[in-house]
């Protein structure tokens, strides 16, 4: 009467701590074919648990990303049509309140004295133009960083 086969907790112990096994399983292990063939599946198991292979891409993801999009129109950027156009608003803007105010300008600042209306028109166009041209810098820089310009 042949010997029955192995455990899976047996084969297990023997594919990983062969020194623990008695010499019985070792015997039966080298006379049974189906358990060594067991063993074996165990070892390549053990083995490919611990050594994991990481993943390989064979192809550049980003390559293939960018071959899809549709190719790009550069336009051609006139940063004097920008300040042409702000200039050209801001007077148009100007021109728009004398002509309003066309027949009550003298009504429109009456009760200010000279000097008090020198120094509001001053501080309005002082801070007008640094506020003009601090958004002009911003729009330059965000046109750097889109690397149009």
């Amino acid at each position: 009467m042949k010997a029955p086969h192995l455990s899976d907790e047996e084969i297990q112990t023997y594919a990983l701590r062969l020194d623990e096994v008695s010499e019985e399983i070792h015997a039966h292990v080298q006379d049974c074919e189906l358990c060594r063939h067991k063993v074996q599946a165990y070892q390549l198991v053990f083995t490919a648990i611990e050594k994991p292979v990481a993943p390989v891409f064979d192809f550049d993801l980003a390559a293939a990303v960018i071959q899809q999009l549709p190719p790009s129109e550069i336009v051609a950027y006139d940063s004097r049509f920008t300040s042409y156009s702000i200039g050209g608003g801001v007077l148009l803007g100007i021109g728009m309140l004398f002509f309003y105010f066309f027949n009550y300008p003298i009504y429109l600042f009456e009760g200010l004295s000279s000097i008090t209306l020198s120094i509001l028109l001053a501080a309005t166009v002082s801070i007008s133009l640094f506020l003009g041209y601090d958004l002009y810098a911003k729009y330059q820089k965000q046109l750097k960083v889109l690397n149009l310009s």
